[in-house]
Parts: C-alpha cells; structure tokens; sequence
C-alpha cells in the first residue's frame, strides 16, 4: 500500500487557520466555538459545554470529547460507531487513512476507510475509485486472500476455494481481476511457509479464483485444483474436477489405470508453464516416473490431440487393441530363425497422424522398432520417428549392421502382401523374411526357406532362376537336374522352387 495514494494531506497549521477564521466569524447551528487556553469548546445556548459530540461549524462536523476539548488526530466512538477525526480536529469523510487500531495505540499501523457519514467501513465490500476493497470487522483493509460474506468478511483460512467464496487483493488493497497471481495458498501464513509452497492462481473477471477446466484465458486452456491452484504436468479429471496424477517422488499413477476410470487425461508443462499442450508431440517422462526429473529415465513421446486430451488406446466399440509383440532386431546376418529376439508384450492401438500411421500401448506411449501383430511384423521406425514404414526402407541390427527391407504399401491378399506388414517372400526380385533382406551368407548361392516357400538367393539378396546346377569356383553347391518356378502369378511366392526334378 502506498500512502500517499490515499492520504489527503492537511497540514494542521493550515486548518487550524482556516477553522479559527471560521469560529470568529459565526455560530454553528448547535452551538458557539470559543477558544480557551489554546483549546476550542462547543458551548449550547444555555452556555454549557458540549461534551462527547459533534458539533458544526460552516457545515464541517468537529468532534469534542468528554472533557469538552475538540479532538484532534484520533479515533472517536460515538454512537456505537467509530469515526476519525484529523488534525484540525474535523471529521474524515471519503477519506483512506493509515493509523493505528482504534482500541490499540500501540498496534501496528493499518489502512482505514472513512464513509460519506464518516464511519470506518466494517465488514463490508466497498467500490473506490472503480476499485473494489474489502474491510474486516474491525475495519480494517484486507490482502491477499480474503473470504466471507457482505457484513464478515476476514483474512482466508479455508483452502477450498470451490467451496467458500473466495477473492484476492493485491497489496494496496484493491480486488484483483482478469490477472494472475503468485502466492500462498488461503490460510497459510507467507512467514512461515517455504518458497516452494507457492501456486500460481488465475482470478477470473468477476474476482474468483479459477477452478475446473477454463479454455481461454489469454487463449490458452488451463487446469486448476478445488483450492484454485494451476495444475501442471500431467493433469486428469472431468466436468470441474481435475487433479495432478504425478508426485513429487515419482510414484504417479499409470494412464491406462487413469484413462480406464473414465477420466480425460492432459499435459500442462512445467510449474511454471500450465497450459495444455495441444495438437502436438511430447516427449516426456511417463506420469509414474515425471516427479523425479531424472535424466537417467528414459523419455517416451505422447501425441496430444487437437482438444488437449493424451492420446491413450481403450478398447471401444468403435476401436479395438491388437495383441503387440515387440522384437529387437539382434543381427541381421544370422539364420532367419536367430535375427530377431522377442521383448515387451503389450495390447497397443494403432492412429494415424498427418497421413502417417503410429502405434501407441496403453501407456499412451508411441512404440517403435519392430512390432509384430496378427503374425505379422510391422517397422516403427526409430526412438524419435515412429511412423508405420511402407515400402523400402533400412533398418539397423543391435550391432549397427544395416540392411534393406521392405514392407508393403497396400494389402493385396491374392499376392499375400499386407499394408504395412514386412513381406514374406519375393518382392521386386528380392527376397524378405518378415520383411528384412534375406541373404546369402555362407556360399554364392543358398537356398532359403521363408513362409514353407523355398528360393534360391545370392549375396546380394537378388533372387535366383537358373535351373542348376548352381555352382562356385566349378564346385557344384547344390541341384543337379532342373529347378521349376513359381512364375504364374507376382506375389511372395514368384519365383520360389516349384521343383526339384
């Protein structure tokens, strides 16, 4: 509060002039001022001294206290009512002034405000220079969080602000609007508390503290508690009840428990941060692990769709989760049956984002890598890519050997390819188990087993359709009469070994 923003300075030389000028020169309607002993006495027509009164004087009212002395720069009782009366002695009136209590010379200084009649605002809610103010009981002017009713209003003490009518006012006392404010929560003493204590609070235009879900402030969707404060991180909850799902010692709850119970789930950022992240791709540490901060737990990416909600598989009616079986791709050199190692099972649902296709667990986690489904094996492509693969792409062993692959771009089951599954068998005269290149690993030629078809490759990966015998430095490898083909239709069974006569 700045003082001289309320205060109207009178300098008591300057009205004890201007109200001398006026005792000399009339009478008030109750009574005749007169000057004593340095001291001014309201007399009445029968010449006594009024005492414990206000009396006029040109139509300014000055207070005379029992010993019939005017009063100056104090507190006056009168009528069960308190008023203050300044160094000339005249009663205050439209006036803000910082004093002490009425009944506490020696308490601490506070801010007072005096009515048209003069009488201290008490438990009331005042209009002030377009600014609203509130007063306690003892008329006092209330800060920060303040809650009650018109006639009780007092410092807050309840936290549930979504229960108790609940503003805020700034430091000089006026009710804030439309702002954002960062403070202590209602009843907690800012002496006592820590730093970290703090919340950030939106108050609304009418003056309340925000709770539940709001969709634009300043444009942006925020969350907030029933104790008003902003939600952060990972938020969840419906209608106007939502609450952080994550803890400070990293023991959240899981999204798919959340999200099963029927309640929408949200990402708001940092403490600082809080509004809802929409339309866009996070990467994030999961709800259970986000209250450590550690930088040793892995990240996973979100999809936060275009009204703010986590994207979390659930089976509906409308949409059903595959049985998923991710794979680590050990070595793509090794016997068919050796290159992939099975790892995390899990239920997943598949979404498709900017025309590309991603695959997420119940988790609300984006998978990546390969994954197989329905038997067949499906590319995810890298920790920080994740869109479906289709066609020819190259994919990386543990060892950081890298291969081609290929998986299809449509499904034609006549040919027995299907869309976004790795091929098994002949595609654009190459062979694919599980839609990596199978190759030739010991001899120039090899004959490959992949879906009960047989081939015959090279190094390369190229398919083969001489009819033998096949050799290597004039030795033969393998066939001694013909070989027949598969040749009646494209597909993964063209050119596999029909025969072998």
């Amino acid at each position: 509060m700045k003082k001289q923003t309320k205060i109207t300075a009178i300098t008591a030389a300057a009205a004890l002039l201007a109200l001398g000028a006026s005792f000399t020169a009339m009478a008030a309607e109750t009574g005749t001022w007169r000057m004593e002993d340095g001291e001014w006495y309201c007399y009445d027509r029968n010449g006594d001294a009024y005492e414990d009164e206000f009396c006029l004087s040109n139509g300014r009212e000055f207070y005379v206290g029992e010993d019939g002395r005017m009063v100056r720069s104090s507190w006056v009782e009168y009528e069960g009512y308190w008023y203050y009366v300044n160094s000339a002695g005249e009663k205050s009136v439209n006036e803000w002034r910082y004093t002490v209590p009425a009944e506490d010379e020696d308490g601490e200084e506070q801010w007072y405000y005096l009515q048209s009649s003069g009488k201290r605002a008490e438990g009331k809610k005042l209009t002030i220079g377009g600014k609203t103010y509130y007063f306690d009981s003892d008329g006092v002017m209330l800060t920060g969080w303040i809650q009650g009713t018109d006639g009780s209003w007092s410092e807050a003490d309840d936290p549930n602000v979504a229960e108790v009518t609940t503003y805020f006012c700034d430091e000089d006392g006026a009710r804030v609007s439309a702002e954002w404010v960062y403070t202590y929560e209602p009843g907690i003493d800012e002496y006592e508390a820590e730093e970290t204590e703090k919340n950030w609070y939106y108050i609304m235009a009418g003056g309340k503290p925000a709770i539940g879900k709001q969709n634009n402030i300043k444009g942006e969707t925020y969350f907030f508690g029933t104790d008003g404060a902003m939600l952060s991180g990972w938020v969840a909850g419906s209608g106007d009840v939502y609450r952080e799902i994550w803890t400070e010692d990293g023991n959240g709850s899981e999204l798919s428990a959340v999200a099963a119970s029927g309640l929408d789930v949200y990402f708001c950022g940092a403490e600082n941060d809080g509004h809802a992240k929409k339309n866009k791709w996070i990467k994030e540490w999961s709800s259970v692990d986000y209250g450590y901060g550690d930088s040793d737990i892995e990240k996973n990416w979100y999809y936060i769709q275009n009204n703010g909600k986590v994207f979390i598989p659930q089976a509906t009616a409308a949409a059903y989760l595959s049985n998923a079986q991710e794979y680590n791709l050990v070595d793509v050199s090794a016997a068919i049956e050796n290159r992939f190692e099975a790892d995390e099972a899990y239920s997943a649902q598949e979404k498709k984002i900017n025309n590309k296709t991603y695959l997420f667990n119940q988790e609300g986690e984006m998978v990546y890598g390969f994954v197989k489904m329905d038997d067949k094996m499906y590319y995810y492509g890298g920790a920080d890519d994740g869109a479906r693969a289709s066609g020819s792409v190259t994919v990386t062993d543990e060892g950081g050997e890298s291969t081609s692959a290929y998986f299809a771009g449509e499904t034609n089951t006549e040919q027995g390819y299907y869309s976004g599954a790795g091929v098994n068998g002949a595609k654009n005269g190459k062979l694919y188990a599980d839609g990596v290149l199978v190759k030739a690993l010991d001899d120039k030629y090899e004959i490959k087993t992949v879906a009960d078809m047989q081939f015959v490759v090279n190094k390369s990966g190229n398919i083969q359709t001489s009819k033998g015998p096949y050799k290597y430095d004039g030795e033969e490898l393998f066939g001694g009469a013909e070989f027949t083909y598969n040749t009646s239709k494209k597909g993964v069974s063209y050119e596999s070994i029909a025969t072998m006569n």
